[in-house]
């Protein structure tokens, strides 16, 4: 389409000005051009250098949360809570309110600092859910990728899109072409975190311990320091659960050129980074992936095959392999699942609701939650018990402040529940 101004008129335009006319322009343009500049500096300035980072900042208060986290739950308080309100809710209006608490960014200790976390996120149909989620997750220093269901709309992607712009280069999106149409107990589930796992490897901004993965229905239980103390605690070995059990309707038909035996656990992991290379990259680790993905539509949740197969059979290769198998045991705390808090179908449920076999969580579930030992809770949904989700994420705020107050962990926070697993003790 043309012009419908020819672009000599501009040029005439100028040359007709005054002389003080053009110097008035020219100093507008200078000024907005260093002005942005600023803007962009002010954005990614380093860590020790952000305003106001040591500065005590007062706490955030919600007195009906406070009650039903301390277990004084009657249908009065119950009915006291309104959706919509919370004081920890972030501001969706700006990148400020999106990114930030009480406009600061978390104060970040040099522990964190010297030890970042990547994370690979899924996201499918809650913007407002990821928003929140990437708030209270994102640090600075960390790095993190973004999948998008291939069958989001793009009204909703185009959504993400900008809330990923108002973060740092450190932010990454899966590109459309790239994207996977993810369908609950199909492989799809584990290719989309396999294409963020490639990305993250690939990208030199960051050079990242361990890799977890997380979704819009999740929110940490733990802060960012309290996070990467439980990685530590690990002493180089992987978070992957074992589930025993007979599992032969999920094994794969294809034969392998190598001894290996299948097991299963979840698909929810903490992953060292060599970890990740290893199952990218290493010959056998990509035959396990090739014959779970040559048995499409034939077993079912391949996902929960592959990361407990490569992190039981220490004969592979795999960083930070497990020696030994143990079954879950309620009174031995070496044997617990740690990656997630999560109610069961055949454990009780507040709410009354499931979505794949797991109890969707409410508010009579936080007295239990907030003193769990797991690094996220699963899971949380919109329609039901929203309360429950918005007084969580007001709980896990509360922390970050104290932290950033009395440059200390949580007094509540054990990280010795990590360091005593079998596998923190026993690996390769």
């Amino acid at each position: 389409m043309k012009s419908l101004v020819h672009p000599h008129y501009f040029k005439q335009l100028f040359v007709r000005l005054t002389w003080t006319h053009r110097m008035f322009i020219l100093m507008m343009i200078v000024f907005f051009a260093i002005y942005w500049s600023i803007l962009r500096l002010t954005d990614n300035a380093p860590l020790k250098d952000k305003a106001a980072q040591d500065e005590k900042i007062s706490l955030i208060k919600w007195p009906a949360c406070d009650k039903i986290i301390a277990g004084e739950i009657s249908d009065e308080l119950l009915s006291s809570l309104s959706f919509g309100y919370s004081p920890a809710k972030p501001n969706y209006t700006s990148c400020n309110g999106l990114t930030r608490f009480n406009g600061r960014h978390p104060w970040v200790s040099v522990e964190e600092e010297n030890f970042p976390l990547a994370y690979i996120i899924t996201t499918y149909e809650n913007y407002r859910r990821l928003a929140r989620l990437l708030r209270l997750i994102y640090r600075r220093h960390n790095i993190y990728c973004v999948h998008i269901d291939a069958t989001a709309p793009e009204s909703f992607a185009s959504r993400v899109h900008q809330l990923v712009n108002c973060y740092g280069s450190n932010v990454m999106l899966v590109p459309p072409s790239e994207r996977v149409n993810v369908i609950w107990g199909e492989f799809s589930v584990l290719e989309a975190n396999l294409v963020c796992a490639e990305m993250l490897v690939r990208s030199k901004k960051i050079q990242w311990q361990y890799v977890l993965n997380v979704n819009e229905k999740e929110l940490p239980l733990r802060t960012n320091w309290e996070m990467v103390k439980a990685m530590k605690a690990l002493s180089g070995s992987n978070l992957v659960h074992y589930q025993a059990g007979n599992w032969t309707k999920r094994i794969p038909k294809t034969k392998l050129p190598f001894n290996v035996t299948w097991y299963k656990g979840s698909f929810l992991v903490a992953l060292r980074r060599d970890f990740v290379v290893f199952m990218l990259r290493n010959p056998k680790a990509l035959a396990i992936l090739d014959a779970l993905q040559s048995s499409r539509g034939r077993i079912a949740v391949p996902d929960e095959m592959f990361f407990s197969t490569l992190a039981y059979n220490p004969h592979l290769g795999a960083p930070g392999a497990c020696l030994y198998r143990t079954r879950r045991i309620s009174t031995d705390p070496r044997t617990m699942f740690l990656i997630r808090y999560v109610s069961w179908k055949d454990t009780k449920c507040h709410t009354k609701r499931w979505r794949n076999e797991v109890c969707l969580l409410g508010l009579k579930d936080l007295p239990m939650m907030i003193k769990a030992p797991q690094l996220f809770a699963n899971k949380f949904t919109p329609n039901v018990q929203p309360e429950a989700y918005d007084c969580m994420e007001y709980w896990l705020i509360r922390k970050i402040i104290r932290e950033q107050n009395t440059h200390s962990l949580d007094r509540d926070f054990n990280d010795t529940v990590f360091a005593q697993l079998y596998c923190s003790t026993f690996h390769t």
